[in-house]
């Protein structure tokens, strides 16, 4: 993988972090069936943000 999707799944990964985040702050609506697990979300974005942080690394 080069320089271009590294950096692209990175900024991807932040984009979905911010918007889980900010998900996850709101109130659930009571009754309503099922919600996105937003903290799983958070979880697995920051695994990918370290994970092209590493191979930003190992490019350089």
């Amino acid at each position: 993988m080069t320089f271009v999707p590294t950096i692209s799944i990175l900024i991807a990964s932040v984009v979905v972090l911010g918007f889980a985040y900010y998900k996850s702050r709101q109130p659930v609506e009571p009754g309503k069936a099922w919600t996105v697990p937003w903290f799983a979300v958070i979880f697995i974005s920051l695994i990918l943000i370290l994970l092209m942080f590493n191979r930003l690394i190992g490019l350089a």
